[in-house]
């Protein structure tokens, strides 16, 4: 009995040197280990000398907030990432262009500055009729052509005015300003020599989209005040059989 007693008092002794030795009995105070942590504990690690030490576990690797996560699939909100429907309509108007057929004047008059007069005023109202209007010599006044009866929708929007003049000459004739009741002059020169019977020769002055140099609204254009006004130079005798009108718009959808 005493030397079991003897021996137990050996092992006894042998292990809490061990315990000592190791450091067994503090893993459960091990100051990298806190209560309920995932992480790892300590691990013993033994030296070339025989000395164990506890070297503390790496620490873990930082939260990036599931940055890696390459695969992860965005969430689809169902939302229209368009641009917003204000259901504003921002397409300009339609106005298809047209045009009105060529028109002829109802009323001649001679502005009585100046001489000699035109003669035979009215035979410039129609083409291919019978008679005409002559300029008897030089530098005549004014010959003014009026009412048109356009008869334009009230929402027309003008785009262009033509004048087509049907003239010729006896010796030297020139325009000296041909113009509408408002708006710049236009000049096309000398007119064509010919016999004053004809044939009359066509100019065209301005365009479907020249409004020469002005605005015009239907109303201008329906008054019995719009007029085109020709003024000549030269001593030749000019004759006129014809001053039509072409008015070019649109009427906004």
């Amino acid at each position: 009995m005493l030397r079991r007693a003897a021996q137990l008092a050996a092992l006894t002794t042998t292990f809490a040197a061990c315990n000592a030795l190791t450091g067994v009995g503090d893993l459960a105070e091990d100051p990298f280990t806190e209560a309920g942590s995932d992480a790892p504990a300590p691990v013993p690690t033994t030296t070339a000398t025989g000395t164990t030490t506890t070297e503390p576990p790496p620490p873990p690797p930082p939260d990036d907030g599931g940055s890696d996560a390459v695969a992860d699939v965005v969430a689809d909100t169902g939302a229209d990432t368009g641009p917003a429907d204000t259901g504003a309509d921002t397409q300009a108007p339609v106005c298809t262009p047209t045009a009105t057929p060529v028109r002829y004047p109802l009323q001649t008059a001679s502005d009585e500055v100046g001489s000699p007069s035109w003669s035979e005023r009215n035979g410039a109202r129609a083409p291919n009729d019978d008679t005409r209007a002559h300029t008897n010599g030089d530098n005549p006044n004014t010959l003014s052509l009026r009412v048109y009866g356009f008869g334009l929708p009230a929402n027309a929007r003008i785009l262009g005015l033509v004048v087509e003049i049907h003239r010729t000459t006896d010796g030297p004739t020139s325009d000296s300003a041909v113009t509408l009741s408002k708006g710049t002059a236009k000049n096309n020169g000398p007119w064509p020599e010919g016999p004053h019977d004809g044939p009359y020769i066509k100019t065209t002055y301005g365009s479907a989209t020249d409004l020469w140099g002005t605005t015009w609204s239907a109303d201008d254009l329906n008054s019995a005040s719009f007029s085109v006004n020709l003024k000549t130079t030269g001593d030749g005798d000019g004759h006129v059989d014809a001053v039509g009108v072409i008015v070019h718009y649109c009427l906004p959808q």
